[in-house]
């Protein structure tokens, strides 16, 4: 049986050759710590330890794009991905969850892993609740990972192999 996204790859080490191939991945927050309004950070998508996403300083850089479901108080989602956890370095979505931040490489690439870091000064809005999701088309996506109950502390990075 094939499964979409999962591909082999030569030369990788630790996950038996296997890694997960897509254009698209994003984050799906369904709750996050202490409020309703979704923070993260910075995050990071891995393959071999390199992070993928290179340091961002708008929307797209390097045909890479960011785009999230929402954004609150200048803190964009391209933040969450520029090398800086202090506030407003990071990506707020100033609402309820569900929220998502949403990465388009242009073409499909391969992860083995991604991280979630929490704002340097708490641990409010970090994410409990979330799916990590892939898709080639941007309309349906494979949930790639599940996490729920997660408990950050303030400048507290995490990473989740896929």
């Amino acid at each position: 049986m094939m499964i979409p996204g999962l591909v082999g790859i030569a030369g990788f080490v630790g996950g038996g050759g296997v890694g997960i191939n897509y254009r698209y991945y994003r984050i799906n927050v369904s709750n996050a710590q202490g409020t309703t309004n979704v923070l993260i950070a910075e995050s990071e998508l891995l393959f071999e330890s390199v992070d993928l996403v290179p340091l961002m300083t708008s929307a797209t850089t390097s045909s890479v794009t960011v785009s999230t479901s929402a954004e609150s108080g200048g803190r964009e989602g391209f933040k969450a991905f520029n090398d800086s956890n202090v506030s407003p370095s990071q990506w707020s979505a100033g609402a309820a969850p569900v929220q998502w931040i949403k990465v388009d490489f242009g073409s499909n690439t391969t992860l083995d892993a991604y991280s979630i870091e929490s704002r340097s000064d708490s641990n409010i809005g970090s994410p409990e609740d979330w799916t990590f999701e892939g898709s080639n088309d941007d309309s349906s996506w494979d949930v790639l990972d599940t996490q729920t109950g997660e408990v950050f502390g303030a400048n507290d990075r995490r990473e989740y192999p896929l």
